[in-house]
């Protein structure tokens, strides 16, 4: 990607014993200090314009790629392209100000950013889906964004606020998949989180659409594209199921309303409303094709929509 790493040297092995004591009283010497009493300063927020700049270096891939946590292949269409493991989840948190270890990738193309994390939970049992509380199940929304605010601000991003529900949970049983869509608010408009919880063997993946309410379609959307286009490996497959595996112990009726009275919205970040960054997808592909090389194809597609 061309881009090199710090390079840290290890003392334990590449400095002769006699040597160590000169090189920390030089280190000691050079490396600036702060007056007597005084705090260093905190680095002052990245701007967008250099979370943009970042966002571009990184290794931007199209085509049929591998996810190994969740035992997945991802098909991209034409028109979407993704970065995974490490750089999705620095992508996030430039974006988002979060840290979520269970991000996989970050795809972006059709309507709007799709971010694919899977919970290692265990086999999901589905015959206990029933009508969720919405209303309660809103307000913990409601509350986990309003407690992220904080840390947004303190790193120079905008506060998020949510608005209500577009659509309420529903279970797919065909497809064993759990779907929902809420919109809410940043400083710059209304956005729309599309949420799909998508049962596998050995756990479950979360699909988050983040698009614009006028790109929003409940049926046939950049969501349905993400979901056909992802598919769990043979053997880690929901219908691959065998008795000896781990099982998590509820159900996805539970998954989405409560476990043993935690709130899931909470634990396991359904509460973690993304923001749709309006600027994101220009600013992406413009003047970037020498960048991304290999995929230039998709991103044709993209300038096409």
């Amino acid at each position: 990607m061309g881009r090199g790493n710090p390079i840290i040297l290890d003392q334990g092995e590449r400095l002769v014993p006699s040597y160590r004591s000169t090189l920390l009283a030089a280190l000691v010497i050079l490396l600036p200090v702060a007056a007597a009493g005084q705090a260093p300063s905190p680095a002052a927020p990245l701007t967008m314009e250099q979370r943009y700049a970042e966002i571009r270096q990184m290794n931007w891939l199209g085509g049929k790629q591998p996810l190994a946590s969740s035992k997945t292949m991802l098909a991209l269409p034409d028109g979407f392209t993704m970065v995974r493991d490490a750089e999705a989840r620095r992508m996030d948190n430039l974006l988002n100000g979060d840290t979520d270890d269970e991000l996989e990738a970050i795809v972006h193309g059709g309507k709007g950013t799709v971010y694919f994390s899977y919970v290692d939970a265990g086999y999901v049992t589905d015959d206990d889906w029933s009508s969720v509380d919405a209303t309660a199940m809103m307000d913990d929304i409601r509350k986990s964004t309003d407690e992220g605010n904080d840390e947004r601000k303190s790193q120079g991003l905008a506060e998020l606020r949510v608005t209500g529900w577009l659509q309420q949970p529903v279970f797919d049983k065909a497809t064993k998949t759990v779907h929902w869509a809420i919109e809410g608010s940043a400083d710059d408009g209304p956005f729309v989180n599309a949420i799909a919880l998508k049962l596998g063997r050995y756990g479950y993946e979360r699909i988050t659409w983040a698009t614009a309410p006028a790109d929003y379609q409940p049926t046939g959307g950049t969501s349905d594209v993400m979901l056909a286009a992802q598919s769990f490996d043979s053997g880690a497959r929901y219908e691959d199921h065998i008795s000896a595996d781990k099982i998590a112990g509820f159900g996805v009726g539970a998954l989405v309303a409560s476990v043993a009275g935690v709130k899931l919205a909470k634990v396991l970040g359904f509460g973690a409303v993304i923001l749709l960054v309006k600027k994101f997808g220009v600013v992406l592909l413009a003047g970037c094709a020498a960048a991304f090389g290999a995929v230039r194809r998709w991103l044709t597609g993209k300038k096409k929509a």
